[in-house]
Parts: C-alpha cells; structure tokens; sequence
C-alpha cells in the first residue's frame, strides 16, 4: 500500500500489480456493470408499464401483446410503421392520446397523423377497445393492448 497527497493505493493482481487508487475514480469494470444495471432497469420498467394489475379491467386488457407499441412521453409508435408506397410524408404517424385502463371495458384515445396528400389531414380515434380495428389512409390497425400510459397495436392491413 502507498499514499500519494493522501490517496491510499493498493496492488491489483488483475492488472499485473499495477496499483489503484482508493478515494476517487472508477473501479474496474463499474462503468461496465453500472451500463448493465442501468439497461436491466430500463427493460424491467418497460415490462412493469404494460404488465398486467390486480384490477379486473386493467389485467384484461394489459395483454403485452402487439408488434408495435406507444406511451404517452413518446410521439409516434415504435417501431414506426412501414413506408407508403407514396413516399414518407405519405406514412401515418400514430400518436398515443391517453389510456382510460381503469375503465370497464379498457379505452385508448389514438390521434393519426399523415402531412401528404395535402391538405394534411389529423383524425382522433376516442375510446377504442381491445380487438378494435381502425382504418386511415389505407392503413388498418387493430388495438392488441391497453396499460396505463402505453398501448400496443398490430398492422393488419396496408394499401399499395
């Protein structure tokens, strides 16, 4: 053990007896181990958003399911859906309104979105249940999950 201005060192025998500072910086592999901790959380709380509560209409309809998902903090589903033919301007942009879990049956307000053919053109869907199905611009999608603050949907149909 040394002192340098009043840092304890010690030898490591990972890195060949070099010595490392006790007092300030970064033990090895932290950085590494803090990266993993912090994706586990991130995974763990985006599971916990969208499992299913103990009350009846909530568990029900918080199914998981669907191959696409929104929440509330985010504008536009993910992934986002595929390209029109037409170009992107042309692709809906799907916008989650709000989430209505604790009602029974479970609702979800979406909010869709398209800038091209002009005029552009916005339509809200309000109160729509599991399994229902919506049409705009030539997309249909149906409603496959419906949690607090998140929802998740299928692409059924997309017009050529």
């Amino acid at each position: 053990m040394t002192t340098n201005n009043g840092v304890e060192r010690v030898k490591d025998s990972r890195r060949g007896g070099k010595t490392l500072g006790r007092g300030g910086g970064f033990v090895p592999g932290t950085r590494r181990l803090m990266a993993g901790f912090l994706a586990a959380t991130a995974v763990l709380a985006s599971i916990a958003a969208c499992s299913p509560s103990n009350d009846s209409a909530s568990s029900v309809s918080c199914t998981g399911l669907g191959n696409y998902s929104f929440s509330l903090a985010v504008n536009g589903s993910n992934p986002l859906l595929p390209d029109s033919i037409q170009g992107r301007d042309y692709t809906p942009l799907v916008r989650l309104g709000g989430t209505h879990e604790d009602q029974d049956p479970a609702t979800v307000f979406l909010s869709l979105f398209a800038g091209l053919p002009e005029p552009a053109t916005t339509q809200d869907f309000k109160g729509l249940k599991l399994g229902e199905e919506i049409t705009f611009r030539g997309y249909t999608l149906k409603i496959t999950s419906i949690c607090d603050g998140n929802a998740g949907f299928d692409l059924v149909s997309q017009a050529e």
